[in-house]
């Protein structure tokens, strides 16, 4: 998808569904701690900040300023976060190695570990840089996601296992000695359309906001012809989703958190509720 493309469709996430809310909801109380520091304002490293709405509402959330470090590679979408969380009184810097720098108190990962090339060689950095009482959390889609199961259609279609799973992220963290919770979250896609169908090219379809929509979640390309087994199988699941004129999707994400362990083993406090939403 084109910078554009990204943009147009986490707008349209951001406005009709949930999630981000939810989300924001979570990472607030997971964040707490933070008051204790607010002070010397907490440093925070954040990866794929995007427009940086997201943050900004975390933050206003806490009622706090933050020393706020931001890596985002797109170029239109870095200069608004900047702005957007200065605006509101943090210090912002842009940068690109996020292995160096001083201890940070939190860092955020949000739906951005399938885009990287060593997800081993970045946790080990991201963990390396949390001051003593920091936290590393990551938020990614739960199997159950609704959403996911769209990724999972053009996966299968490539023959492509997941990249990662939150299991996959507990197990090196805990490698590194760290302690790890998760938290479920609920939310709920709702999108009014009469046509949830995709067409041949995503951007020639008859709702050219929800084809741009659902591509990003798809991790699919909006201007490229989709193979024809593999459209087929998308727009039945749409369509299978369209209830009184509303493309409605269950989404549930998992916040997952790591903290130092006390002493050599490492512990779970995750619910047994989730263990059945987690991978």
């Amino acid at each position: 998808m084109t910078t554009g493309d990204n943009a147009a469709a986490m707008k349209s996430h951001a406005t009709y569904s949930t999630a981000r809310e939810a989300t924001a909801h979570a990472l607030r109380t997971r964040w707490a701690h933070l008051h204790e520091i607010a002070d010397r304002q907490p440093r925070i490293c954040d990866l794929g900040t995007g427009d940086g709405e997201f943050l900004d509402q975390v933050l206003a959330r806490l009622e706090l300023n933050a020393r706020i470090e931001i890596v985002e590679p797109d170029e239109d979408l870095a200069p608004l976060a900047i702005q957007r969380l200065r605006a509101h009184g943090h210090d912002v810097s842009r940068v690109q190695d996020t292995g160096s720098g001083l201890p940070v108190d939190a860092y955020l990962a949000a739906h951005v570990l399938f885009y990287l090339p060593d997800i081993n060689g970045w946790l080990t950095s991201a963990l390396a840089r949390l001051a003593p009482d920091g936290v590393l959390s990551v938020v990614q889609r739960a199997p159950t996601c609704e959403c996911n199961a769209l990724r999972k259609l053009v996966r299968d279609h490539h023959g492509v296992a997941p990249k990662v799973t939150s299991d996959r992220v507990r197990r090196l963290a805990a490698t590194h000695g760290m302690t790890t919770d998760v938290v479920p979250i609920a939310s709920t896609l709702s999108y009014p359309t009469v046509d949830p169908c995709l067409a041949p090219v995503p951007a020639q379809s008859a709702d050219p906001e929800l084809a741009r929509l659902i591509c990003w979640l798809a991790a699919l390309p909006t201007d490229q012809r989709l193979p024809d087994a593999l459209g087929r199988e998308i727009n039945a699941f749409l369509t299978d989703h369209l209830v009184d004129g509303t493309l409605t999707l269950n989404q549930y994400d998992l916040l997952i958190t790591a903290t130092r362990s006390v002493g050599a083993a490492t512990q779970s406090v995750e619910p047994a509720a989730t263990r059945a939403q987690r991978a």
